[in-house]
C-alpha cells in the first residue's frame, strides 16, 4: 500500500548558524584562521619602529617596515608603498638576511602590479596582498619563493592576470585565496601541494572536469558567487581528500547524478545555498561522511524520498531552512517524502 509520510524537519546545524567555517568577510572560506602569531593589526599599529639586524637599516626601505614576529622571525609591512617604482627601490636595498616570514600590504591603493625579480633574492613563507588594486601579477615575481611558501592572500583586489601555471612549482603550498576579484578564467591548475583554494566572487560562469583534475589534496574548495550555471557530473572525483564544497550565491538549478562527490571524508560539508535549484538527482551528492548540505533559499517545491534518503540514512544533515524577508524567522519546515510500503 502506498502512503504518504510526513517528516517534519527541525533546524539542524552541523555548524554555527552563522557558517562559522566560512571566510570572515564574504561568511565563505573555512579557514581563515591567522596564525596567533601573525595579527594584521599588528601592522597597523602607529609608531611601530624599523628593527635593526637582519633588517636594513629603517631609512633604506621606508615606507617598509620590517618587525619581529619572534627569534629570528621577520615580517615585512609594506601598505604605505607608493607605487612600482618605490616598491622596487625598496627591494633594491641591501638585505643581509634573505628569509622573511611573511610580506604584507594592506589597503594599498598604488601598486598596481607585481613584476619578476621586484623582490629580489627575497624569499617568503607568506603573501598578504589584500584590499588593494592589484591588476597584474607577473609570472616569476615571487620564483625565489618556490621551495618557500606555503600560503598566498591576494583577495580584495583587481587581479585578473595571475600566473596559475607557476602554481606547480610552490612545493610547499598549501592555501591560496583569491576571492573578490576580477577573473573570468580559471585554466586547469596543477599542485600537489595545495589543500585550500578559494576563487569566490570573481565573474568565472564556467567551471570544467580539469580545472582541480591536478589538485589531490585539495580538501576545501570555494567557488561562491561565480555565476555557475550548470556543473559536469564528476567534476570532482578527482579529489579524494574533499570535504568542504561552497557553491552559494551561484545559479545552479539541476544537480544530476554524481555532480558533487566528496573524498568520504567524515563531516563532509556542502553549501548550496542561494542558488536556483529546482531538481536534485539521486546520488547527486555523495561522499559526504555525515556532515552537512546547505540547501536554503532555492526553487526546490518538494523533497522527493528517492533524492534524499540515502543522505539522511547515511547521518548527512539537510539543512532547509528558508530565510526569506517575508518569513525572517522560519525555523522549520515540513517535508512531503513519498514512502512505498507493502499491506
Amino acid at each position: 500500500m502506498e502512503g504518504r509520510v510526513t517528516v517534519l524537519l527541525l533546524l539542524l546545524l552541523c555548524v554555527s548558524s552563522n557558517y562559522g567555517s566560512q571566510d570572515s568577510n564574504f561568511n565563505q572560506d573555512s579557514s581563515l584562521k591567522q596564525n596567533s602569531s601573525f595579527d594584521l593589526t599588528h601592522f597597523n599599529r602607529q609608531g611601530v619602529q624599523p628593527l635593526g639586524y637582519p633588517c636594513p637599516g629603517g631609512n633604506d626601505i621606508k615606507p617598509c617596515v620590517c618587525l619581529s614576529g619572534g627569534f629570528m622571525i621577520r615580517d615585512l609591512h609594506c601598505s604605505g608603498v607608493a607605487n612600482e617604482t618605490q616598491l622596487a627601490q625598496v627591494f633594491s636595498a641591501k638585505f643581509p638576511y634573505r628569509h622573511f616570514r611573511s610580506l604584507v600590504m594592506v589597503d594599498n591603493a598604488g601598486v598596481k602590479e607585481l613584476r619578476a625579480g621586484v623582490f629580489g633574492d627575497l624569499t617568503f613563507q607568506e603573501l598578504r596582498l589584500v584590499s588593494g588594486s592589484l591588476e597584474r601579477i607577473e609570472a616569476g615575481t615571487f620564483a625565489k619563493s618556490h621551495n618557500t611558501l606555503n600560503l598566498m592572500h591576494f583577495y580584495y583586489n583587481n587581479i585578473h592576470d595571475f600566473p596559475f601555471a607557476e602554481l606547480a612549482s610552490f612545493t610547499k603550498l598549501r592555501e591560496v585565496r583569491l576571492y573578490g576579484n576580477k577573473f573570468s578564467l580559471l585554466p586547469p591548475l596543477t599542485s600537489l601541494s595545495m589543500e585550500i583554494f578559494s576563487i569566490g566572487y570573481n565573474p568565472l560562469h564556467v567551471i570544467n572536469d580539469t580545472t582541480f583534475a591536478a589538485t589531490p589534496a585539495l580538501r576545501e574548495l570555494h567557488l561562491y558567487g561565480v555565476n555557475l550555471t550548470e556543473l559536469q557530473p564528476g567534476i570532482f572525483s578527482k579529489l579524494p581528500n574533499l570535504s568542504f564544497l561552497s557553491l552559494r550565491d551561484n545559479h545552479l538549478s539541476n544537480l544530476l547524478d554524481a555532480t558533487v562527490t566528496l573524498g568520504g571524508v567524515d563531516g563532509g560539508q556542502v553549501y548550496l545555498q542561494n542558488n536556483d535549484l529546482t531538481f536534485v538527482a539521486p546520488n547527486a551528492l555523495t561522499g559526504l561522511g555525515g556532515g552537512c548540505v546547505y540547501l536554503q533559499d532555492n526553487a526546490l517545491m518538494e523533497v522527493a524520498e528517492l533524492a534524499w534518503r540515502p543522505l539522511l540514512e547515511a547521518n548527512v544533515t539537510l539543512d532547509l531552512r528558508t530565510v526569506t524577508p517575508r518569513s525572517p524567522t522560519t525555523s522549520q519546515l515540513t517535508l512531503d517524502m513519498l514512502h512505498s510500503t507493502s499491506a
